[in-house]
């Protein structure tokens, strides 16, 4: 049984990472934690032996960068691993660990340096052997006054009674030789905390504050002269005067031993680690050890303990250590890291090779990563014969998902008998659709079309409905314009008998989901895609039996609708109407009756003309682009006359014109530009099934490449239409009026909104850039040059961001000279001096003054609460005076969302289920339905947008969940 410390113990350090390290391991890592902005390093960490106890905090220092820690070490009882296994948390300065075994506590803080580096740089500088004055001191014997001078102001008052330090007399023959009286050593006292009076240095109050702070100046200082002897054959002599007398202790040594981690056993083969070594530092990044948390040195049995711990805290990425081990066991032909592996194998741990011709099985890009397990499972579906399970369990495996697993078991079980209380949920419930074949998008428009009752019934009955192409005096049938062959209708009617199919098991299965017939599938594909074009051997596909996963690629949701609806009038007999004309027959359920009022400007009269252009529609096709908008906006984008076309029109033509060879100004009558008409959609009559699809996928013509738009657009549970019919514009202008205004008050809040997100959005820009410290020239010029490849083509520099139009002030000069060179002369107004071009890419570019940066931050929060404000107010305004304006009030029945891009993703659907006791949203995901919350069916999830919504007209019945009917 394990105990409740040990469990407390993992628990707390899986807090920390999911992955672990040996002691040894971390003490690399850490030694590359914050390695150096300009001079990337290692940490070679030394331990400050002014601060110093038994097993209190110790102070360490780096001897290249003089960046400093304070490490705490809180031991517990022995521990219960072969060796520690420490979790590590990263953050801003600090670094906290834990061993998953004992319970072990490292806290490492990190600390500025008391003496700043680059102080120490100012004074090497200035003197020899770098300074070109002969005269200057050597910077050794600055470095060795300097400490003797610390020396003796740390001392207590009864060790410097006899030899008091007193005051330092600057114009002292010592002084001047040894240290010098210039600017730099005039900072580094002020720095030290020296006062200068009469041109005497006089040390600061003995307090134990200053005591520490001087002690770790003297000890930075002696990092810096061991560090400079080193590299100066001939000159270690007088070293072990340095750090008060102790030998030197370097970091690692006092963490081992506080560990008690001093030993530990080694592979005879390797060489042992010089952890005082930077190239042994950097080698130990790299290598293969690191992905099992272990050094390179260590035994076979080390390194076994830690691969087998790293397993069982990471399982999902258990292919990689598995690999890992694999490499380190045939560098070192090692038999006992050979059994390991094989025994882990037959455990079901697989190589990233395995893993990857898994996913490759099922078509799944990029091995997985950032695909959601919802997707996966989609694709695994789309794709499954009778070879996969293996490479499925592969992948269940890896990713630990249940809905996954769960699909194993499903493969390895025969279906039991349904029993009493799952037979009472299925007859409580719609039936689910089973993917295959990357067909989520038709899953979830059959779910929908199910629901829609003369549809279901039609095609349930379809032999009192269906056309006899065969017969005699068949005529021909017309859809959409189209005249169709005898060919094309007996294929519109083999999709209704497959769809005839399928709605008869949802009618009554007794299982979790029915299955698509695949046909069903070919015969809705695009018709450049369809297989019963013949192939080059002159067959079908279908007939040919050449049918392939790869055949099967996630199409459009509207598209399909639309091919569907096409084939389904194809099949069935055309209805009469009133007029005696024929109609396809379900043509009256979505189509809106309207048309495009056209107002164009006579040439010779300069009058207006209307033509009145037939404009039914199936679909409100509705253009999502990226800001946040509600629908009912879309919807009057769409209805409302588009004049801002005209002007850009306009202005696009007269361009044109000016630049033929400057002809512009002789323009006839016949070569002046056309003025496009200004768009209007006038409705007469919209459908009792209102289908909106939202545009989300544009097209980028600069990258060549298609987007999807992520913009959040707020969907109602009503929607009321009156306001958009023409016989409204007649019986209610004034009211009309009146919701016109509001609408356009509305969008010019909806623009203010958008322009504050804007400015906000570059204020924060520009205060990023402000806080870029100050850099020196070498710095300048390397940073200048890292950065530049990471600039975009036609974006500006971030040392010149671009404002908002709106925020620039009315005139400008050309050049911003403080942006440009920076120079005092220059800003007066003087003549810039000739610089070189490397010059200028070089120098500081000082924040320019820009008006969003100016309080704006402060004051744009309550800028946006006004706005949304006002189009909150302006919204239930628009709604209230719609409400009753006549009976075209319509009903959320269905939304359909999509997760992923514009090239993949995971379609599913949201309808409303109105034969249960209280009306609930049901989510059809595929083989899978459950109940779903309201907000997440307007508001969607995380990753997830509507793309395609339907709504029905007010205690219409055109629509119906259906439950399933079940006899026993």
């Amino acid at each position: 049984m394990v105990s409740t410390d040990t469990t407390n113990n993992l628990l707390g350090a899986l807090s920390l990472s999911a992955l672990g390290a040996t002691p040894q391991r971390w003490f690399v890592d850490w030694s590359h934690f914050e390695p150096g902005a300009l001079l990337p390093h290692p940490h070679i960490y030394v331990v400050n032996p002014y601060e110093t106890s038994a097993q209190g905090p110790m102070n360490v220092c780096c001897i290249t960068c003089l960046a400093q820690f304070n490490i705490h070490i809180i031991p517990q009882d022995r521990c219960t691993g072969l060796s520690h296994h420490i979790h590590t948390d990263i953050g801003p300065g600090s670094v906290v660990a834990e061993c998953c075994h004992c319970g072990l506590h490292i806290n490492a803080i990190k600390e500025q340096p008391t003496l700043p580096r680059s102080l120490i740089s100012r004074i090497e500088k200035a003197r020899n052997p770098k300074s070109t004055n002969l005269e200057a001191p050597h910077f050794h014997d600055t470095l060795a006054l300097l400490i003797r001078v610390l020396t003796d102001a740390v001392k207590s008052p009864d060790e410097s009674a006899a030899t008091s330090p007193g005051s330092i007399n600057v114009e002292s023959k010592v002084f001047r030789n040894q240290i010098g009286f210039d600017e730099a050593s005039q900072e580094f006292f002020k720095c030290l905390r020296f006062n200068l009076v009469d041109k005497r240095y006089y040390p600061p109050e003995n307090t134990p504050e200053n005591t520490q702070f001087l002690n770790r100046c003297r000890f930075q200082l002696e990092l810096v002269l061991m560090e400079a002897k080193q590299h100066q054959p001939g000159m270690l002599q007088g070293l072990k005067n340095l750090f008060g007398g102790y030998k030197v202790e370097y970091a690692y040594e006092r963490i081992f031993r506080r560990l008690d981690v001093t030993e530990y056993s080694r592979d005879p083969r390797a060489k042992v680690l010089d952890l005082t070594s930077p190239t042994t530092l950097n080698a130990e990044k790299i290598s293969e050890a690191k992905l099992l948390g272990c050094v390179s040195d260590m035994c076979d049995d080390l390194i076994i303990d830690a691969f087998r711990t790293q397993v069982s805290h990471d399982p999902s990425n258990a292919h990689i250590r598995v690999d890992a081990l694999s490499r380190i066991q045939k560098a070192r032909q090692s038999d006992k890291l050979h059994v390991e592996i094989i025994c882990k194998r037959s455990e079901g741990i697989v190589t990233h090779e395995e893993l990857r011709r898994a996913y490759r099985d099922f078509e799944i890009p990029n091995e997985g990563v950032n695909i959601s397990n919802e997707i996966v499972l989609g694709l695994i579906r789309a794709s499954l014969h009778t070879n996969s399970k293996e490479n499925l369990k592969i992948i269940a495996n890896a990713r630990n998902d249940p809905e996954l697993n769960r699909l194993v078991e499903e493969l390895s079980t025969d279906f039991a008998p349904v029993d009493g209380d799952l037979l009472e949920y299925y007859t409580q419930n719609p039936v689910g659709l089973s993917n295959i074949g990357n067909t989520c998008y038709l899953n979830s428009l059959l779910q929908y079309i199910y629901t829609v009752k003369d549809i279901r019934e039609t095609v349930l009955n379809m032999e009192l409905f269906v056309e006899n192409e065969d017969a005699p005096d068949w005529k021909g049938k017309v859809v959409d314009g189209r005249s169709l062959s005898r060919s094309y209708v007996a294929a519109a009617k083999e999709l209704a008998r497959e769809l005839r199919k399928l709605f008869t098991m949802m009618e009554s299965a007794k299982v979790r989901s029915v299955t698509p017939s695949n046909r069903l599938v070919e015969l809705l594909l695009p018709p450049e895609e369809d297989d019963s074009a013949p192939n080059g051997h002159g067959q079908s596909m279908h007939h040919s039996g050449q049918k392939s996963y790869q055949f099967f690629r996630q199409q459009d949701v509207s598209e399909t609708l639309a091919i569907l609806m096409a084939k389904l009038n194809a099949a069935f007999k055309p209805i009469s109407t009133p007029d005696n004309k024929p109609e396809d027959r379900f043509d009256s359920l979505f189509h809106a009756r309207a048309h495009r009022k056209s107002m164009e400007t006579n040439k010779e009269t300069g009058k207006e003309v209307i033509e009145r252009i037939p404009e039914d529609f199936s679909t409100l096709l509705l253009n999502v682009v990226e800001e946040d908008i509600t629908m009912e906006e879309l919807i009057d984008e769409y209805f409302e006359p588009h004049e801002k076309d005209v002007e850009r029109v306009k202005k696009e033509s007269n361009d044109n014109h000016q630049n033929h060879e400057g002809i512009g100004d002789s323009l006839t009558n016949e070569d002046q530009p056309r003025i496009p008409p200004r768009r209007h959609i006038a409705v007469t009559e919209f459908p009792p099934v209102l289908q909106i699809q939202l545009m989300r996928t544009h097209f980028n013509r600069s990258h060549m490449t298609s987007y999807k738009s992520n913009a959040r657009v707020s969907i109602p549970k009503r929607l009321h239409m009156d306001q958009y019919l023409e016989s409204s514009h007649e019986e209610n202008a004034n009211r009309i009026k009146r919701i016109r205004l509001w609408k356009e008050e509305r969008t010019r809040c909806r623009h203010a909104l958008n322009k504050i997100k804007l400015e906000r959005e570059i204020a924060i820009e520009l205060k990023k850039f402000e806080e870029i410290p100050a850099q020196s020239d070498d710095q300048q010029f390397n940073s200048t040059s890292a950065l530049q490849p990471e600039l975009q083509p036609g974006t500006q520099s971030a040392t010149q961001p671009e404002a908002h139009p709106e925020t620039q002030p009315e005139t400008q000069p050309e050049t911003q000279p403080e942006t440009q060179l920076g120079t005092q002369e220059y800003i007066l107004g003087e003549a810039p001096p000739e610089v070189d071009v490397l010059e200028i890419e070089t120098i500081t570019f000082p924040a320019p003054e820009n008006p969003v940066t100016n309080g704006y931050v402060g004051s744009d929060e309550a800028a946006e609460e006004e706005q949304l404000a006002k189009i909150h107010d302006l919204t239930a305004k628009i709604q209230e005076e719609s409400m009753d304006l006549g009976q075209s009030e319509y009903n959320l029945h269905a939304v359909f969302h999509h997760e992923g891009s514009a090239e993949f993703g995971h379609y599913w659907v949201y309808i409303l289920d109105d034969q249960a006791e209280e009306l609930r949203w049901l989510k059809y995901s595929d083989d899978r339905i459950e109940v779903a919350q309201e907000s997440e069916v307007l508001n969607g999830i995380q990753g997830s947008n509507a793309c395609f919504c339907v709504y029905t007209r007010s205690k219409s019945d055109k629509v119906q969940t259906v439950w399933r009917c079940i006899t026993e």
